[in-house]
This record gives structure tokens, C-alpha cells and sequence, in this order.
């Protein structure tokens, strides 16, 4: 009798800007994350790509997100996997500049069902400027078409391998300070905000969803920081490494990184950035 062979690992099934896919490896060759035994349940208030949840795939999961689009994607991956594909497959994408830009027109201003929106959000991701997802004034999604393409619009065997992973995951739309009131002791709380504004760098980050966020917000996001350790929670936040993020952190363990990013705001160059874990554990 064959041995069957194990089902294939869920992995981002997006490409995120400022995404950690790329810091992984450092995470864990620091240690950085928390046994599972140590913690109940896994919040993140920022999903964007999901990279530190596909990693470790915990089992008992609040997922959120203030940009609904992209939590429709998520909760339309965990419950209809195969309309999703039939969905993409039958929609006309094609890896050019005048259909990404019908398809960016018709996202921001035609009424879809969430299966449309979601197969949409996937193919203008895959092939707009940089994986960014940022909007105007008004919240319409404007990052131009981006002359490299995708090779692969997406896997059919891990769109399953997410739907599967998703199943007793809780999805939400929602701020993080909503998000979070939730946490309590031994709880894990990965905090993954729009960075904190470096000099001479482009802030891509920060016009992610309408409102921007801010220095207000880091601010407030510093204290709930705070909160969530006196609660008994286990906290672990990913930042740039500027001296406003260090001052507001101040007391908690700070491990600097190196990530590669964009460093002019044409976003055509990338280059070695200073960037921080802060660490309640």
C-alpha cells in the first residue's frame, strides 16, 4: 500500500508590500517567536499577506484587518476555494497594461459580489506596481500596472491548503484598538502596523487604508502595547527602527533587523533598512 503524501502547506497567497516573508528566517534563527504551548490563541490585527500566520499556522485564530477587501478575499478562500478558481480563471485576466487597467477601474467603481471582488483583488495585486495596495483621497485603489507581471496568477492546490487552514480561523474587519480588546492572558498578539515614517524614505505604508495612519496612531498603538502586557498576553510587534519607535517601546526588548525595501519614492530602487521586533517575552 502507497503512503498517501502529506497535504501542501498553506502560504500567502498574496504579495503584500512590506510583507515578512523575507524576515522569516531571521525570526527564527533569533528565536523570536513564542512556543505554541505558551499561548491559546494568535491575533493579527494587521494581516495584510499573512506571512508570520501561514508560518505558524496556529490552530485557534482571530484574523483582522481595517481594509475590508481584503478580509472579503480571505472569507471567500475559506468558504467557496473552487468558485474562487472557476471565478479566476473565467474572468479575462491577462498580464497586460489595458486589462489591469479596465480591471482596476471596474474594482473601484462597479458593484461586484464578493466572489468578483475577491478574484479582482487577486489579479490586480499580482500584477500591479510592487504588490502596493494604497489608495487615494476618496479610497480608490490607484497603484499603476507594473511591467513585470506575475508568472502565475495563483496555485490552485494552495488555494485549498489556505480554505483549509482558514476553517477555525475568525475573520474580521476591524480596527486594532476593536481588535485587540479581545486578547487576554496567554494570548499571542503579532502587530505588524503601517511603519513609522523613516527620513528620506518613501512612506508607502502609511496611505494602506483611508484614514492614513499615523504618528498618532503609532502612539496609540504603543499604549494598547502596554495594556496587552499587563494583561498577561504575549506581545510581538514589527516596526522601522527610528527613535520614535524605540521612545514609545522603551522598557520592552528591541531587536534590530535588516529587511530589504523600497528607498526612493519612485519605488524603482530597494535597499538595506533598519527595522525592529519588540518583544514583551
Amino acid at each position: 500500500m502507497k503512503s498517501s503524501a502529506p497535504p501542501p502547506s498553506a502560504e500567502p497567497f498574496l504579495k503584500w508590500a512590506g510583507g515578512k516573508s523575507q524576515l522569516l528566517k531571521q525570526f527564527n534563527e533569533l528565536k523570536l517567536f513564542p512556543a505554541k504551548t505558551r499561548y491559546k490563541r494568535y491575533f493579527e490585527p494587521f494581516l495584510g499577506g499573512g506571512a508570520v500566520f501561514f508560518h505558524l499556522q496556529p490552530s485557534n485564530t482571530v484574523l483582522a484587518d481595517l481594509n475590508e477587501d481584503l478580509i472579503n478575499c480571505y472569507k471567500v478562500m475559506k468558504k467557496s476555494p473552487e468558485l474562487l478558481i472557476k471565478t479566476i480563471e473565467n474572468s479575462g485576466f491577462k498580464n497586460n497594461r489595458s486589462v489591469y487597467n479596465r480591471m482596476r477601474e471596474k474594482y473601484n467603481h462597479e458593484n461586484l459580489s464578493e466572489i468578483d471582488r475577491a478574484a479582482i483583488l487577486i489579479y490586480l495585486n499580482k500584477t500591479c506596481f510592487n504588490g502596493l495596495y494604497r489608495v487615494n483621497n476618496n479610497g480608490k485603489f490607484n497603484v499603476p500596472f507594473g511591467v513585470n507581471g506575475y508568472s502565475t496568477l495563483f496555485q490552485e492546490t494552495n488555494i485549498h491548503a489556505v480554505s483549509n487552514l482558514l476553517k477555525t480561523a475568525v475573520l474580521k474587519v476591524g480596527s486594532f484598538e476593536t481588535i485587540l480588546q479581545d486578547v487576554g492572558k496567554n494570548d499571542f498578539a503579532y502587530l505588524d502596523p503601517p511603519y513609522d515614517p523613516i527620513k528620506n524614505l518613501p512612506p508607502n505604508f502609511t496611505k494602506y487604508t483611508k484614514p492614513s495612519f499615523l504618528r498618532r496612531e503609532q502612539a496609540v498603538l504603543a499604549d494598547i502595547f502596554r495594556d496587552l502586557d499587563r494583561r498577561g498576553a504575549l506581545v510581538m510587534l514589527s516596526n522601522s527602527d527610528t527613535p520614535n519607535v524605540r521612545k514609545l517601546y522603551k522598557g520592552f526588548r528591541i531587536i534590530p533587523l535588516k529587511a530589504k525595501r523600497l528607498i526612493n519614492c519612485n519605488g524603482e530602487k530597494r535597499g538595506t533598512v533598519g527595522e525592529v521586533v519588540v518583544l514583551n517575552y
